[in-house]
């Protein structure tokens, strides 16, 4: 028999995030379990939501990327 530790921090907000955007948080959280069954810590995911969850709130759109900038 084996068990699994888990670290609670990124499943903090990632639930949260995720709702605010709109994504299904079961699958939000089984990819953070999965990722952290893989030796990873899922902070990635956490943050990527987190993120994304900002850019709604905010309602950031991203510019366009071009060459040159602001002169």
């Amino acid at each position: 028999m084996s068990a699994v530790i888990l670290s609670l921090r990124p499943f903090q907000t990632a639930r949260d995030a995720a709702r605010k955007v709109g994504w299904d948080d079961k699958l939000v959280i089984r990819s953070i379990v999965h990722e952290q069954a893989e030796g990873r810590d899922g902070n990635d995911i956490a943050g990527a939501l987190r993120r994304k969850a900002w850019e709604v709130r905010n309602s950031y759109r991203p510019g366009p990327v071009g060459p040159g900038g602001a002169a």
